[in-house]
């Protein structure tokens, strides 16, 4: 075998990229893992992007899933130096006159909090959370890391699978601040909005990893470091800087890739894991797009929102105007969602295209879980806003900074000190700098929009939802395909299992 010809070929260096990379490679074949950007890890990114020595998560943050995927321990990736921290405190939201709703990684604790506000939601809370972990083995892990079948026979995910998030979540719990908590953790890290057709079949998910919100140490960027250490020991190598520009096709069979310098690359099977647009219409090219396949890959739709983003150092920790002490140590803090109504009211102001003019966000002290990420005395701050991806009217650039000084003014309201002298440094990105720097398609963050005929078997349309193409040994393991972004690795790692069993190889896989 020359040094051009492998028997695997994968075009991304993400999370999915690189799991899938892993256990082909754990199974014995020769890996090449491809990236575009000058290092690997996709959205697992961590910099130094204000000042140095404090460092930021300018993509993926909070990792909830990582009990429910199998990854973590597969692959060993503790013994590449990926920790996990899990805050006890984990997510609250704080309403503008000080009363908040907080959730702990200790299930009596968050049941005895919902009770102030709602005996009745205590126990469904309770109820659904304990439903969820006693079903992970048997029925939620079965059908999240596998290709999707159209049910998956539990009656709590099957009897909603027509239902919105919205409406799951009223017909469960009835305190404004618990559908409001609920329904922000549908949208991040989901990627779900509240009117989402079909994707209140996810309820029992969120409720039972909305307390599971775990972070790396050090920062992101070390599970990409992990991934990328483990490769190498795995029969593989990962070469960064290096866009491909096709993919070789021939007689209809994908043969290799061919990159930004001409330099072609043979092998027996080449998998996508970036944007089906990408895929198709750049690295494919029209000419071997079959002609059926065309008009539904054209159909295919996006989210319709993505995150207008701030990171920023302090001069010291956020002050918290809130009731309650606990709130002031979470990991993540809901600001600008009180009930359900607020949800909606934001959600159509991003549907319709147009800068929100209310606060609905999603805000960290990373530093404050782990002080790794920051100068001595120093803090980091990140907010994630959900804004449209597109505007209807003007681009992202016209607005970005009279927009972060119009959010940082609401988020004052709740956390005081953010304004004035303390904020020694701050960075802000639109949807517009996310296709800049990842290239995410039109600014959209999680693969393609969760619901209706996107989800489940048909996801991301009937013909690719096995994870192979029309065209031969040719593959997908994006966040577009099955079970979608926000389950750490899961698509990847289902492409694996599909390729090995292709191939007729086994790969150590433990669910």
């Amino acid at each position: 075998m020359s040094e051009d010809t492998f028997d695997v070929i994968v075009i991304g260096a993400g999370e999915n990229g690189l799991v899938l990379g892993n256990y082909l490679g754990k199974a014995g074949q020769k890996v090449l893992v491809c990236e575009r950007r000058l290092e690997s890890g996709g959205g697992l990114s961590t910099e130094e992007c204000t000042i140095l020595g404090c460092w930021h998560n300018t993509g993926s943050y909070y990792h909830d899933t990582v009990q429910v995927t199998p990854i973590y321990q597969d692959l060993d990736l503790v013994n590449a130096n990926a920790i996990y921290i899990h805050p006890p405190v984990q997510s609250s939201l704080l309403k503008r006159d000080g009363e908040s709703l907080t959730l702990f990684s200790d299930l009596e604790q968050t049941e005895a909090e919902i009770a102030r506000w709602s005996k009745e939601d205590a126990q469904a809370w309770r109820r659904h959370s304990e439903a969820f972990h006693s079903a992970l083995s048997s029925h939620y892990q079965p059908y999240l890391l596998n290709p999707a079948q159209n049910g998956m026979g539990h009656e709590d995910f099957d009897s909603r699978s027509d239902s919105t998030p919205l409406e799951a979540v009223q017909a469960e719990f009835k305190h404004p601040m618990t559908q409001a908590l609920l329904l922000s953790h549908f949208m991040v890290p989901r990627g779900i909005l509240s009117n989402y057709e079909g994707a209140g079949r996810f309820l029992q998910l969120v409720v039972g990893t909305s307390a599971s919100n775990r972070i790396v140490e050090g920062g992101s960027h070390e599970l990409a470091q992990a991934l990328w250490t483990e490769q190498l020991r795995n029969n593989g190598w990962v070469w960064d800087s290096t866009p491909i520009k096709r993919i070789l096709i021939e007689e209809g069979k994908a043969v290799g890739v061919e990159t930004s310098t001409g330099r072609e690359l043979h092998a027996k099977v080449v998998v996508s894991t970036v944007d089906l647009q990408t895929t198709f219409q750049t690295l494919v090219g029209p000419e071997h797009i079959p002609q059926e396949l065309a008009p539904q890959l054209q159909a295919f739709q996006l989210e319709e929102f993505s995150l207008f983003v701030i990171h920023a150092v302090m001069d010291e920790v956020p002050t918290v105007n809130a009731k309650d002490d606990h709130v002031s140590r979470a990991l993540r803090w809901t600001l600008g969602f009180e009930s359900a109504e607020d949800v909606q009211e934001h959600i159509a102001q991003i549907q319709a295209g147009k800068v929100p003019n209310r606060l609905g966000a999603v805000v960290s002290c990373p530093s404050l879980h782990d002080p790794s990420q920051a100068l001595p005395g120093k803090h980091t701050f990140l907010l994630w806003q959900l804004v449209p991806s597109r505007l209807k009217s003007g681009d992202w650039s016209d607005v970005a900074d009279s927009y972060a000084q119009q959010i940082l003014d609401w988020v004052s309201e709740y956390l005081p000190n953010m304004k004035g002298k303390n904020v020694l440094r701050q960075v802000v990105m639109s949807p517009q700098d996310l296709v800049t720097k990842w290239q995410y398609p039109q600014g959209t963050v999680f693969g393609g929009k969760s619901a209706g005929a996107q989800l489940g078997a048909d996801r991301p349309i009937p013909e690719l939802a096995n994870y192979r193409t029309p065209i031969k040994n040719l593959y997908l393991g994006g966040a577009s395909m099955h079970p979608g972004a926000g389950i750490e690795g899961a698509s990847g790692y289902v492409a694996a299992k599909v390729i090995a069993d292709d191939l007729g190889i086994s790969i150590p896989a433990s669910v």
